[in-house]
């Protein structure tokens, strides 16, 4: 799938949240949502304080966000709402299969995933795979449960990567420290300690 395909993809998930939204109140909530910033930008556009907590339950409420548990208790401050809404968007558009490599996307009405990711809470597809490792897990009875990540986030916190980009960081710098700013881990190459 190339960048073109994406961007489309990406445009037709925003126009059916738009089209789907209960109320124009949600509507002019989403329409803050910009697909080309980031993360941290998106979030802080929906943490504004033109948008109340109310407002953010409503747009949550409509995403299958939970926001409130078995007791009734608010789950999210207004800034856990917005991290919380901006993932839910993002889950909605496509991404890879960490098991079969296929493309994909889940809408906000088909059935629920067996599987979420534990970082980004993009859920998995039906693939035979992912079938097949839910029946598994079904049969078994795990008391702690399991975790799934998304293929994004297996690459993004891959322990090897991540420590031979610090480490590769760390031998090209000319100063004595620097700091990995990806993973936020401070390399001091004075220091004893070997990454």
């Amino acid at each position: 799938m190339n960048k073109t395909d994406v961007d489309h993809d990406v445009k037709l998930v925003l126009g059916e949240l738009l089209s789907e939204a209960p109320d124009e109140l949600t509507k002019r909530v989403l329409t803050c949502f910009d697909p080309s910033k980031s993360f941290t930008s998106n979030v802080n556009s929906f943490n504004k304080s033109s948008f109340t907590t109310n407002m953010l339950e409503a747009v949550a409420s409509f995403l299958d966000i939970n926001i409130v548990d078995e007791n009734s208790n608010k789950l999210h401050t207004k800034l856990g709402l917005a991290q919380r809404i901006v993932f839910g968007i993002f889950a909605l558009f496509p991404t890879e299969c960490p098991e079969c490599s296929c493309s994909y996307t889940v809408k906000r009405n088909d059935s629920r995933p067996f599987f979420y990711c534990y970082t980004c809470f993009q859920g998995a597809h039906w693939c035979p795979y992912i079938k097949a490792k839910s029946g598994k897990l079904s049969e078994a009875d795990l008391p702690m449960g399991m975790v799934w990540l998304c293929r994004k986030c297996v690459v993004k916190n891959n322990p090897t990567t991540l420590r031979k980009t610090a480490r590769t960081r760390s031998d090209s710098s000319e100063d004595s420290s620097s700091i990995a700013t990806d993973n936020k881990i401070t390399v001091n190459q004075k220091s004893s300690c070997k990454l």
